[in-house]
Protein backbone atom coordinates (compact mmCIF):
# COMPACT_ATOMS: atom_id res chain seq x y z
CA UNK A 1 0.00 0.00 0.00
CA UNK A 2 1.38 3.42 -0.96
CA UNK A 3 1.42 6.35 1.42
CA UNK A 4 -1.33 8.08 -0.52
CA UNK A 5 -3.57 4.99 -0.32
CA UNK A 6 -2.85 4.71 3.39
CA UNK A 7 -3.77 8.35 3.95
CA UNK A 8 -6.94 8.05 1.87
CA UNK A 9 -8.09 5.04 3.91
CA UNK A 10 -8.34 7.08 7.12
CA UNK A 11 -11.09 9.50 8.12
CA UNK A 12 -9.41 12.31 10.03
CA UNK A 13 -6.52 14.10 8.39
CA UNK A 14 -4.79 14.98 11.65
CA UNK A 15 -4.81 11.33 12.76
CA UNK A 16 -3.44 10.33 9.36
CA UNK A 17 -0.60 12.78 9.79
CA UNK A 18 0.27 11.52 13.26
CA UNK A 19 0.29 7.94 12.02
CA UNK A 20 2.72 8.73 9.22
CA UNK A 21 4.76 11.01 11.42
CA UNK A 22 5.25 13.88 9.17
CA UNK A 23 2.92 16.18 7.35
CA UNK A 24 2.68 19.74 8.59
CA UNK A 25 -0.45 21.73 7.81
CA UNK A 26 1.08 23.08 4.61
CA UNK A 27 1.71 19.56 3.31
CA UNK A 28 -1.76 18.46 4.44
CA UNK A 29 -3.23 21.19 2.25
CA UNK A 30 -1.13 20.11 -0.73
CA UNK A 31 -2.23 16.50 -0.19
CA UNK A 32 -5.92 17.41 0.05
CA UNK A 33 -5.75 19.70 -2.98
CA UNK A 34 -3.97 17.00 -5.02
CA UNK A 35 -7.31 15.55 -6.13
CA UNK A 36 -8.29 18.72 -8.00
CA UNK A 37 -9.96 22.00 -7.16
CA UNK A 38 -10.78 22.22 -3.45
CA UNK A 39 -12.73 24.97 -1.73
CA UNK A 40 -11.51 26.67 1.44
CA UNK A 41 -14.66 25.44 3.23
CA UNK A 42 -13.81 21.82 2.47
CA UNK A 43 -10.20 22.29 3.60
CA UNK A 44 -11.36 23.88 6.86
CA UNK A 45 -13.75 20.99 7.50
CA UNK A 46 -11.23 18.26 6.74
CA UNK A 47 -8.40 19.86 8.69
CA UNK A 48 -10.42 21.32 11.54
CA UNK A 49 -8.79 24.75 11.28
CA UNK A 50 -10.12 28.29 11.22
CA UNK A 51 -10.46 30.33 8.02
CA UNK A 52 -7.80 32.82 9.17
CA UNK A 53 -5.26 30.04 9.72
CA UNK A 54 -6.10 28.45 6.38
CA UNK A 55 -5.74 31.79 4.62
CA UNK A 56 -2.29 32.38 6.13
CA UNK A 57 -1.02 28.92 5.20
CA UNK A 58 -2.46 29.10 1.67
CA UNK A 59 -0.98 32.57 1.14
CA UNK A 60 2.42 31.14 2.06
CA UNK A 61 1.95 28.21 -0.36
CA UNK A 62 0.77 30.54 -3.14
CA UNK A 63 3.77 32.83 -2.56
CA UNK A 64 6.12 29.86 -2.77
CA UNK A 65 4.51 28.77 -6.05
CA UNK A 66 3.04 25.48 -4.77
CA UNK A 67 -0.63 26.43 -4.83
CA UNK A 68 -2.87 28.63 -6.94
CA UNK A 69 -6.24 30.19 -6.19
CA UNK A 70 -8.92 30.17 -8.84
CA UNK A 71 -12.19 32.12 -8.88
CA UNK A 72 -15.35 30.63 -10.34
CA UNK A 73 -16.43 32.03 -13.70
CA UNK A 74 -20.03 32.23 -12.47
CA UNK A 75 -19.40 33.66 -9.01
CA UNK A 76 -16.16 35.53 -8.33
CA UNK A 77 -16.69 35.10 -4.57
CA UNK A 78 -16.46 31.31 -4.92
CA UNK A 79 -12.81 30.27 -4.96
CA UNK A 80 -10.95 26.99 -5.03
CA UNK A 81 -7.33 26.01 -4.64
CA UNK A 82 -5.34 23.80 -6.98
CA UNK A 83 -1.77 22.56 -7.09
CA UNK A 84 0.77 24.06 -9.42
CA UNK A 85 3.32 21.89 -11.19
CA UNK A 86 5.83 22.88 -8.53
CA UNK A 87 3.37 21.82 -5.81
CA UNK A 88 2.77 18.47 -7.49
CA UNK A 89 6.52 17.82 -7.63
CA UNK A 90 6.96 18.68 -3.96
CA UNK A 91 4.06 16.48 -2.88
CA UNK A 92 5.25 13.60 -5.04
CA UNK A 93 8.75 13.89 -3.56
CA UNK A 94 7.41 13.93 0.02
CA UNK A 95 5.12 10.94 -0.58
CA UNK A 96 7.98 8.99 -2.13
CA UNK A 97 10.21 9.75 0.88
CA UNK A 98 7.45 8.58 3.20
CA UNK A 99 6.90 5.38 1.18
CA UNK A 100 10.61 4.61 1.49
CA UNK A 101 10.53 5.38 5.22
CA UNK A 102 7.52 3.06 5.74
CA UNK A 103 9.20 0.24 3.78
CA UNK A 104 12.17 0.40 6.15
CA UNK A 105 10.00 -0.03 9.25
Amino acid sequence: MTTKELINSKIEVNKQVEMLGGFGQDMQILFLVDDGFVTPKLLMQKMGILKTNLSLICAKLIGAGYLSKMASDDNKKLVAYCLTTKGKHLLSKKLKEMDEKNENI
